[in-house]
């Protein structure tokens, strides 16, 4: 497991999700780049592992289009409860 190392787990987060699309047809990677901007996020000015930290954390809660729209959906996701 990747615990300690984000670089770790942000590679095995995209190794699933990096071809994937959200409902807006962005991929895990624009998206964040996106909150960052939206955000203010900045490596330079938070730290190298603070970014980590937040990339992983970000690209795990990432959820792509569902399956009407043509994207895959995350293997073991669950389906939605709302009706």
């Amino acid at each position: 497991m990747c615990y300690r190392d984000p670089e770790k787990g942000i590679t095995l987060v995209l190794e699933v999700i990096v071809d994937m699309k959200s409902a807006h047809g962005h991929t895990p990677l624009e998206d964040f780049a996106h909150f960052c901007a939206y955000s203010g996020l900045c490596e330079h000015e938070v730290g190298r592992l603070s970014f980590l930290w937040a990339k992983y954390g970000y690209l795990s809660a990432w959820k792509p289009a569902d399956e009407t729209s043509g994207a895959r959906t995350l293997p073991g996701a669950r389906p939605s409860k709302r009706g």
